[in-house]
This record gives C-alpha cells, structure tokens and sequence, in this order.
C-alpha cells in the first residue's frame, strides 16, 4: 500500500511540475516511471531539434558589408558555445571554415591569419587583422 501512495505521489509531483503542454504526452501513463520515461524521451526529442536548429544557425549566420565584424565574430562565438554546452563538438577547423565563410568577401584574403589556440578556442593571431576588423 505504502509504494502504491509513493508512486501517486511522485506522479503528482511531476505532474504539478511540467507544463500543461507537456502533460499531455505523459497523462495516459500509469507508473512514475513510465511518466518519467516518457518525459525523458520528450526531452531528448526537444533536445535533437535545439541542436539541429543551432547548427543551422551558425552554419546560416552572415556577416553584411556594412555590419560590425567583431560582433558577428562574438555571436558565432556564443553558437559555438552553445553548441559545446549541449554536448556537440566542433572542430577548430571546421569554426574556422564557418567563420571565414560568414564574413564578406572583403576578408577572403585574411584565413590564413586565423589560427587555432592552446585552449582550443579560435582567435585572431594578427594585430593588423584585429585593428581592421574593430575599425
């Protein structure tokens, strides 16, 4: 008697405790585990489509003529960081190649100037290459 009371409970908790949107693909469960279950396989789904659209992004993102280098710089950087927050890797070269690929065609000639650091994270290594693009 005692774990039937604790499973209602627990299922009244994570009931109380997810949107009503999100309860309805777990209402017609009958254990805390299948609830749980079914929330877990909801997550991951959700998860999936987080990442997909991230990457997206930050293989879609462009920088205009007339925008602020450094800030689209900054904002592929957060992508990226993103990206590795939920557990996808992406190679130096491969940020390096999305990056040079996203900025004008006035910066063409500056890939080679782009390197990789110790610390893994990609940065300017020319002090000319930095002041152009602050300018």
């Amino acid at each position: 008697m005692r774990w039937q009371t604790d499973e209602a409970i627990t299922m009244h908790v994570i009931a109380a405790s997810i949107p009503n949107s999100v309860f309805t693909n777990t209402e017609s469960k009958t254990t805390a585990k299948d609830v749980w279950d079914a929330l877990k396989a909801f997550s991951e789904g959700r998860t999936t489509i987080a990442l997909v659209k991230l990457s997206q992004q930050l293989q879609s993102t462009r920088c205009g003529k007339d925008d602020n280098v450094c800030e689209h710089i900054d904002k592929l950087a957060n992508l990226c960081e993103q990206l590795v927050t939920m557990g996808e890797s992406i190679p130096d070269n491969e940020y390096v190649s999305i990056l040079m690929e996203s900025l004008p065609m006035m910066y063409a000639g500056e890939a080679p100037r782009y390197s990789a650091s110790e610390s893994g994270r990609t940065e300017l290594r020319d002090k000319d290459l930095e002041r152009r693009l602050s300018a």
